[in-house]
């Protein structure tokens, strides 16, 4: 479960392109978010087979299927743009994450569970540079919580035919133990050895 985690993370950096009304930068912004779930949906799957190619433009509420005929994600749309619910699923059928979007910017939070439907993380989407993420143990107890302030660390790269900014997450975790008290880095991992 740690490999979808760690591309969730990576898939819902916010990304300037969707601010905007310009139909350039918001298909910049699909073919972003279309890069994104394709990864996703071939590590979910094993292949890539049965993944469409991009459209473009997000033009009406969308439905993503794997090869099986089950659905992968679901999205409202309005405006060309993410305005709604999106949600994305496991082979299984069982919902993987769960966020709401506006005008393509992603509001309050992203809920994410593992493949038996339990919640194992929340990413709060505080500001378009602010995030908390909080993870969870099988028994729903919280074991860490990171401060994330998404801060410029260069000034821009050529991508995708347009200039863009580099950003980097400069995180600050307090971990705790299954009794709710906060422990150090060195105890966190002889809790949870998978994690380091």
């Amino acid at each position: 479960m740690k490999a979808p985690l760690l591309l969730l993370m990576i898939a819902f950096t916010l990304s300037d392109y969707g601010q905007s009304s310009d139909p350039t930068l918001l298909w910049i912004f699909r073919m972003e978010q279309n890069a994104r779930e394709s990864v996703l949906f071939e590590n979910f799957q094993g292949s890539s087979k049965g993944y469409p190619n991009s459209t473009g433009l997000f033009k009406s509420n969308d439905t993503i299927r794997y090869a099986s005929g089950l659905v992968f994600r679901t999205c409202e749309v309005s405006n060309q743009q993410l305005n709604g619910n999106y949600k994305m699923y496991f082979p299984n059928g069982k919902l993987y994450m769960k966020c709401f979007y506006k005008k393509n910017q992603l509001v309050d939070s992203t809920s994410i569970y593992n493949e038996t439907g339990k919640l194992v993380s929340i990413i709060r989407h505080l500001s378009p540079s602010i995030e908390q993420e909080v993870h969870f143990d099988l028994n729903g107890t919280i074991k860490k919580v990171e401060d994330i302030q998404i801060v410029p660390v260069s000034s821009t790269t050529f991508k995708s035919g347009y200039v863009h900014t580099n950003t980097d997450k400069v995180r600050k975790t307090v971990y705790y133990n299954p009794q709710g008290q906060p422990i150090d880095k060195e105890a966190y991992l002889k809790l949870y050895p998978n994690e380091k």
